[in-house]
């Protein structure tokens, strides 16, 4: 895995990877301890969230702000079809990117020629 940008968890550095796309402005900046948790855990070292490790009840302590940013980020990398980024959309309740999985799904049902089906 390739890294790209850093964070600052209680004033230590947390690298992010370069798979995904977090604009330098979020990686670089100063994070509540919950944010900068979502940070590492979806867009840095995702083995604790992707084998189950990963208590995401830290999600209930971001703040309405934090929110809004964790949410347009897993938005960004939800045409990466990253599993934990989809399931991320589901975790943070955003209902905004249920049009993006809508889109996805219908262009993966028409490379299939199967009719997507619920």
């Amino acid at each position: 895995m390739r890294f790209a940008g850093r964070s600052q968890i209680a004033g230590r550095s947390v690298r992010l990877s370069d798979t995904h796309d977090v604009p330098a402005t979020v990686a670089s900046g100063d994070h509540s301890p919950a944010f900068a948790k979502f940070l590492s855990n979806w867009f840095g070292d995702t083995t604790r969230l992707t084998h189950g490790g990963l208590d995401i009840t830290l999600l209930n302590d971001l703040t309405h702000d934090e929110l809004s940013v964790a949410r347009e980020l897993i938005r960004r990398n939800l045409h990466l079809k990253l599993n934990h980024i989809i399931q991320g959309a589901a975790a943070l309740d955003d209902a905004e990117a249920v049009p993006i999985l809508r889109a996805m799904l219908e262009k993966c049902g028409s490379m299939t020629n199967a009719p997507a089906t619920f």
